[in-house]
């Protein structure tokens, strides 16, 4: 009788839970900051005004509150205003943990990795990246794995550990090139070109300008005047 019990409570909480989970997608704030999701990478400033706007008492569930809170991470750091708390995150952290997509866990984790090294915190920034890398395999979003290799590239950078800069580098060149997004794969094969001059591997220098000189009609000023320099 008591095994029964526990069986019907197990459905009952499991099918409270799937209309709570629903009630929560079909709410309007819930497609509003879906669309904020879909434009914070180009337009962040205009993301970040639309969360700042949302009145709190209508994030009615853990789901909302976490979602709005990975978003108003994300939008703040697009925005260059560098948190130094995980103050703001900590909802995300609490329902990802348990709960999300392998984007959304590994975005809460790198982007509680960014508000470490604001602090200056490299050895805990570092962990929350290797955390992050976790869900790689299970994010299909390239532009969020790039994301984090460039990050793990930069804090190696900071710490003078240049072949693993060049190794984490080279993965996110990979991951730039599968996003199209040329102009940071130009970049990041400019910065992994920059790493093997440090170590005076000229001809890895070489083959690196290359490979940005075999994108020479598309390059910024910028980037010429880079390729230049090196």
């Amino acid at each position: 009788m008591k095994r029964f019990l526990l069986v019907i409570l197990a459905v009952a909480v499991t099918v409270i839970t799937i209309f709570s989970c629903n009630d929560a997608r079909n709410n309007e704030v819930y497609r509003l900051l879906t669309d904020v999701d879909s434009y914070i990478e180009s337009r962040p400033d205009s993301a970040l005004a639309v969360l700042e706007g949302i009145d709190k008492s209508k994030l009615t569930s853990k789901e909302l509150e976490a979602k709005y809170a990975l978003l108003l991470s994300q939008a703040l750091d697009k925005n260059y205003i560098d948190l130094q708390s995980d103050s703001i995150i900590a909802p995300a952290v609490r329902y990802y943990e348990n709960h999300g997509t392998a984007k959304e866990k590994l975005q809460t984790n790198y982007y509680r990795g960014v508000i470490y090294l604001n602090a200056g915190n490299y050895e805990a920034a570092m962990a929350k990246y290797v955390e992050a890398e976790n869900y790689v395999e299970g994010c299909k979003d390239n532009a969020v794995n790039a994301r984090l290799y460039k990050a793990k590239m930069s804090l190696y950078v900071n710490l003078y550990d240049h072949l693993a800069a060049i190794h984490q580098g080279k993965t996110a060149s990979d991951y730039f090139l599968r996003d199209l997004d040329t102009l940071s794969y130009i970049n990041t094969i400019n910065d992994i070109a920059i790493q093997y001059n440090l170590i005076n591997d000229i001809s890895a220098v070489t083959e690196q300008l290359g490979v940005i000189k075999s994108y020479w009609k598309v390059l910024t000023d910028l980037q010429k005047s880079n390729y230049y320099a090196l």
